[in-house]
C-alpha cells in the first residue's frame, strides 16, 4: 500500500507568502462566485447574506482503480448539480452529479484564449477527470470581479481545446508509470 500526501514546494511557499493583495482579491471573487451558484441543499437558493468562508470545502472519498492499481482518495468538489437525475445512476459512487465552478477573465485576444486553453482548462481537466466530475461551470469575469458570462466546459471536450490531442492519455499513462515505480521502490 502507498500513502501520499502533498506538502508544499519552497517555491510554492514563497509565492503564497508573496502574493499581492489585488491576487488575494480576486481569488476572494471566486469563491464569492461558488457563493452565488451554490446552496446548503439542492432544493435551496444560495445564502448571499453571510459572508465567504474561504476556508469551507465539501470533499467526498473515491475508490477507483487505474490500470493495476486500487486507489482511495478524496477530492474537493464545489457543488451538486440540482437538475441531475439520480435515478439514472444505479452506482452509489458515481460523481456526475458534481460541477466544478472557476472563475477567469473576460478573453480579449488570441493570445489570451491560446493560455486559457493551454494551462486554465488543462488545470481544470487535471482536476475534474480522475474524480469523474463531468463539467467545468465558469464565470468569465471583468477587471472589477463582475461576471459577465457562464460557460460550461463538459470534461471530455477539453483536451480536444487543448494544442496537444490526446493528452488525456498521455497524463494517465503518466499516472500509472509513476504509480507503478512507487510500487516498486
Amino acid at each position: 500500500m502507498i500513502y501520499l500526501c502533498a506538502f508544499d514546494t519552497d517555491d510554492q511557499i514563497r509565492r503564497r507568502e508573496a502574493t499581492t493583495e489585488r491576487e488575494k482579491l480576486m481569488c476572494s471573487w471566486g469563491y464569492k462566485f461558488e457563493q452565488y451558484l451554490a446552496a446548503d441543499t439542492p432544493v435551496s437558493k444560495p445564502n448571499l447574506s453571510v459572508s465567504v468562508n474561504e476556508k469551507e470545502e465539501y470533499c467526498i472519498v473515491l475508490k477507483g482503480r487505474l490500470d493495476k492499481h486500487t486507489l482511495l482518495y478524496s477530492a474537493e468538489v464545489d457543488g451538486k448539480d440540482p437538475l441531475y437525475n439520480n435515478n439514472r445512476d444505479k452506482d452509489p459512487q458515481s460523481t456526475q452529479c458534481y460541477s466544478e465552478l472557476k472563475t477567469s477573465r473576460i478573453i480579449t485576444t488570441e493570445r489570451q484564449h491560446i493560455n486559457f486553453c493551454r494551462f486554465k482548462l488543462m488545470k481544470w481537466w487535471l482536476q475534474s477527470f480522475l474524480v469523474g466530475i463531468p463539467k467545468v461551470i465558469c464565470g468569465f469575469r471583468d477587471d472589477s470581479g463582475i461576471v459577465r458570462k457562464l460557460e460550461v466546459f463538459p470534461i471530455p471536450e477539453i483536451p480536444r481545446m487543448s494544442r496537444e490531442n490526446l493528452i488525456d492519455r498521455k497524463i494517465v499513462v503518466h499516472l500509472v508509470v509513476f504509480l507503478n515505480l512507487l510500487k516498486h521502490t
